[in-house]
């Protein structure tokens, strides 16, 4: 991995409340009262693309993991995705009208990949 990639993470990593995810009260207040699951990350340089950190493990990490998809996110770095139904379960148990949005369009999705 290149230096210049690693600043870069580093760099949206040190964001007052990626600090907060360290202090474990400060995590379950925000579990609690805002019903949070992820903390998400962008870029200035790429604000287009969120990246979400999870607070808690909303599933079964190793069974899930089997299961994700890798996209090669530069030719140095691959990330893996959570797939698409069980971001569905994790999205449905938020009861968020962003969330519930977001579970028609990942259901679009599902659809038009299965050929319906």
């Amino acid at each position: 991995m290149k230096l210049s990639t690693l600043e870069a993470i580093f760099s949206a990593l040190n964001q007052s409340k990626v600090r907060y995810l360290a202090k474990p009260d400060k995590r379950k207040d925000w579990i609690k009262t805002k019903n949070m699951q992820v903390l998400s990350l962008q870029s200035t340089l790429h604000p287009e693309t969120t990246i979400d950190i999870f607070v808690t493990e909303p599933f079964n990490f190793d069974e899930t993991y089997k299961t994700a998809t890798t996209v090669e996110l530069t030719p140095e770095i691959d990330l893996s995705l959570v797939n698409i139904p069980t971001l569905i379960k994790m999205k449905q148990n938020t009861g968020r009208a962003k969330d519930l949005d977001d579970i028609h369009h990942l259901e679009m999705i599902l659809k038009e990949q299965s050929g319906e």
